[in-house]
């Protein structure tokens, strides 16, 4: 299935995108989290990656994490829709997860997933280490790009060499900002209470409608948990937007200071050379 594959050379993902992907692996250090990524490819063999999708997980684990099909699905339509918008070719291109506290090489489970999905053509993996300390009680964020190559059964991992670049640098046209953290990250948020929400109907089905006491727990550690996902992820975020909108202000003050001294020194040019020319 896979002899006249063409395997990449080199990915190039704007910084945006790698960001949506950073601020998502960030939001646990407990459980892998996942998403897609939309983008196009040159020469068959070098992907470009602008834009990001939050996915829902089938299992939350802190070693391994898995995806629906039909999520791949949904993306497709997602890129299409895209496409149609940015008048370029937009695919879904591969996908990433976190290594939260774990080593980065791909797992045999992630080799697999990544095998799976490489039929289709030219697709990649990015896994993102963090929450984990160096041997100077550092802690350190790491990024690899990984293909699966089949040799006598076993999948081993080729990695691919990555480039970070500015949406500028993928589109011809003015279109910017093809991935806005702050949609980004309301969808991440979306799928997190998406799942909870999920796991509880599941808990739920399992009990007794009439188990009075089971109920209680699980909807009171529902609660916690969606409490937990708003104090420790909206929140910081929040505030993180409020300091940046604070400071865009204040470097907006600044510019039309500066503006204002630009134009009161031209006028006083201008009157000093009418003074010469009298």
């Amino acid at each position: 299935m896979m002899t006249n594959y063409k395997y990449c050379k080199l990915v190039r993902i704007t910084v945006d995108a790698y960001s949506s992907c950073l601020n998502h692996a960030l939001v646990t250090d407990s459980e892998e989290v996942m998403g897609l990524l939309l983008g196009n490819v040159e020469n068959g063999n070098i992907i470009n990656i602008f834009s990001t999708i939050c996915m829902t997980r089938k299992c939350k684990q802190k070693d391994r994490v898995e995806f629906d099909e039909i999520q791949i699905s949904q993306a497709t339509e997602i890129s299409d829709m895209l496409e149609k918008e940015l008048k370029t070719v937009v695919n879904v291109v591969g996908w990433y997860h976190s290594h939260p506290k774990i080593t980065i090489p791909p797992s045999a489970v992630d080799l697999n997933t990544q095998y799976s999905q490489q039929y289709q053509g030219p697709f990649v993996g990015l896994i993102i280490s963090c929450f984990s300390n160096d041997n100077k009680n550092t802690n350190k964020i790491n990024l690899i790009a990984f293909q699966t190559v089949r040799e006598n059964g076993q999948n081993i991992p080729l990695y691919i060499e990555i480039d970070f670049i500015n949406e500028r640098d993928v589109f011809i046209s003015d279109k910017i900002n093809v991935c806005n953290s702050a949609v980004t990250f309301s969808n991440i948020i979306k799928n997190l209470l998406l799942e909870e929400e999920e796991q509880f109907k599941k808990d739920v089905e399992k009990i007794d409608k009439d188990d009075f006491l089971n109920n209680v727990i699980i909807s009171s550690n529902r609660q916690n948990l969606i409490s937990k996902i708003i104090q420790t992820i909206s929140f910081p975020y929040i505030d993180s937007l409020e300091s940046e909108i604070e400071n865009m202000s204040n470097y907006l003050a600044y510019v039309k200071e500066a503006n204002n001294i630009l134009k009161n020194r031209i006028k006083n040019l201008k009157d000093v050379n009418k003074i010469k020319n009298i």
